[in-house]
């Protein structure tokens, strides 16, 4: 263990949290071969030591801590009885497309999950002073919120990402994703039309009584960082909390988008309806004029 402990330290692109970082000075590089053949080995030579870093002690010790006898599929509460808490929010990135066709809305949607698994907490004071780790969600228990009215092929349509876990226990998971979901779209006033669609967001197979949904913004969700989009213009956005009867009371909630579809500045009138709505119905008006002959002229 001293031998491995002693070859690590002298290798300058690995690092622990017993030691500082330091990087070596120029002088002390050897000078690259002026040789191509050889260069091409000394560059191999770099990529063979760096993949044998490892973490650090204190952070691989912890983690066989947390994880050895950890069970994903169990709740993290002290009773099973309570409910856990889960903090729900999100930031709404873009309006993508909206398919009429299909009754389709694509948004560009972050998710932000936040909860306190009891079973991942830790004195930082008896691992190097480690106060957070990054795991894999398939490594922990996650809530399984899913988005009810999904169109999309996977039905889920998030990026794993990973799970930022905190010495008190606090989890914070943030899967970006491209969501498609239906929404019944009305184009009787096309093009000046106001659609409002839902996106209703819960719990797959936990009730209220052992995941309690609770709403980070009331407002409906983040939108500080809304990329506009030049056809569809976003009128504001609201949660509604409501409850859906599946075997029990199960609690969801749904993020209402509300936004205006087309105006003027960005569609223009195309050449056929500029044509029926110039020439064709002013021939059946009663109005005299050298335009209105010169078109009868043309019809017959």
């Amino acid at each position: 263990m001293k031998k491995q402990s002693r070859s690590r330290l002298d290798n300058p692109f690995c690092s622990s949290q017993e030691t500082n970082m330091s990087f070596p000075q120029p002088h002390t590089l050897p000078e690259a071969p002026a040789n191509g053949g050889k260069m091409l080995v000394y560059g191999l030579g770099l990529l063979i030591m760096i993949p044998a870093c490892t973490a650090g002690p204190h952070e691989k010790r912890l983690l066989h801590a947390l994880l050895d006898n950890y069970n994903s599929l169990e709740r993290p509460v002290v009773n099973e009885s309570d409910p856990l808490q889960l903090s729900f929010g999100l930031t709404l990135m873009q309006i993508i497309d909206v398919d009429e066709k299909n009754q389709l809305l694509i948004t560009n949607i972050w998710l932000k999950l936040e909860w306190n698994d009891m079973n991942l907490r830790w004195n930082s004071s008896e691992f190097g002073g480690v106060r957070d780790l990054r795991i894999p969600p398939h490594r922990l228990w996650k809530p399984d919120v899913l988005m009810y009215n999904s169109a999309d092929e996977g039905f889920d349509g998030t990026y794993a990402t990973n799970v930022v876990v905190r010495n008190n226990g606090s989890c914070l998971y943030v899967p970006p994703g491209i969501f498609k979901s239906t929404c019944k779209i009305d184009i009787t006033w096309f093009p000046f039309d106001d659609q409002r669609c839902e996106m209703k967001f819960g719990s797959w197979t936990y009730d209220g009584f052992q995941l309690d949904l609770q709403l980070q913004d009331e407002a409906g969700g983040d939108i500080s960082s809304f990329i506009t989009n030049g056809e569809w213009d976003l009128l504001g956005t609201y949660f509604n909390c409501i409850m859906f009867m599946v075997a029990s009371s199960v609690v969801s909630t749904i993020l209402i988008l509300n936004y205006h579809h087309r105006n003027p500045d960005t569609h223009e009138m195309s050449e056929w309806d500029y044509f029926v709505r110039t020439w064709l119905i002013e021939a059946f008006l009663i109005i005299n004029s050298s335009e209105r002959t010169a078109l009868n002229s043309l019809v017959c």
